[in-house]
């Protein structure tokens, strides 16, 4: 009688290292959901537009051909839990997989029945690799606490379901849409820092002044006139107030410099590409406005 075979894969094993132990995450989860989210307008708007695509898709339920106007999924579908509705948890489900690249569903059932479902945040989990290259466990790590959620070895069900995007470079976690669009969303928020900065906090003078026939300034003079500038003409309140010349001095305007030129067109090409790197394009592009 011959030997029963196993159907699996003979690289599966050799993915895993250290079996049993955390395979960590090498992203930054927390300085994605900072410079990618809370202080970019572009990908804000970008993953809120995605997300709320998601969250107003109408779910129905067949059996066989017949739709059916009541059943438990739907239920489930339209209350996941007691402190989310329907397009609450979608949002949140579509938000954590684009910052992250992961989203993991935890599933409570009672009875044998699906009853609700939590958006688990992905920087707190923790993937356990096993010996035959899948998941045996996840831990979820919050204050201190650790929550385990075994994987059955043969069904591999678990009550935790990891969904996760492609990415070359790691085995175990998903790589989030910032991350590819790490350098322009960088490039975005330094260009909004730098218009901020002439805007609010008069960087840089939209003009100079001069003496007549290169007579120099005392010390005084200038510590004074210095004092005067940043506390009568200096920020958005003081916009277009008229400046009072004593002293032979002349204004001399200028306009913006060649590097604040090619600020704003970083701040218009760095926005398109944190747009294009989330799947969200610009409805106009810059250069068609013209």
């Amino acid at each position: 009688m011959g030997r029963a075979e196993t159907k699996q894969s003979q690289t599966g094993a050799a993915l895993v290292m250290t079996p049993g132990q955390p395979a960590w995450s090498g992203r930054n989860y927390a300085a994605f959901a900072d410079e990618g989210y809370r202080k970019n307008v572009v990908a804000y708007s970008a993953i809120n537009k995605i997300a709320d695509a998601v969250a107003s898709v109408p779910w129905m339920v067949f059996r066989g051909e017949q739709e059916l106007t009541a059943h438990p999924i739907m239920d489930l579908l339209k209350r996941p839990n007691p402190m989310q509705s329907g397009a609450q948890y979608m949002r949140a489900k579509v938000g954590f997989f684009l910052l992250s690249g992961n989203t993991y569903e935890e599933r409570v059932t009672v009875g044998g029945n699906v009853r609700e479902l939590y958006q688990l945040r992905p920087d707190r989990m923790q993937i356990i690799p096993g010996v035959n290259g899948f998941p045996m466990a996840f831990e979820y790590k919050y204050a201190g606490r650790c929550i385990r959620f075994d994987v059955d070895p043969a069904s591999m069900d678990a009550e935790v379901r990891h969904i996760k995007s492609f990415n070359p470079l790691d085995d175990w976690y998903g790589m989030s849409a910032i991350e590819a669009g790490a350098y322009a969303v960088d490039q975005n928020n330094e260009a909004m820092k730098w218009m901020q900065a002439l805007l609010q906090n008069s960087a840089r003078p939209s003009g100079a002044l001069a003496t007549k026939d290169d007579k120099e300034m005392s010390d005084d003079q200038f510590n004074r006139l210095k004092a005067q500038i940043e506390d009568q003409y200096t920020g958005a309140r003081n916009a277009g107030r008229p400046m009072l010349l004593e002293g032979g001095l002349s204004w001399q305007q200028m306009g913006m410099s060649p590097v604040d030129m090619q600020i704003i067109e970083t701040k218009y090409s760095s926005a398109r590409d944190v747009a294009l790197a989330l799947g969200c394009a610009p409805a106009v592009d810059r250069h068609s406005r013209r």
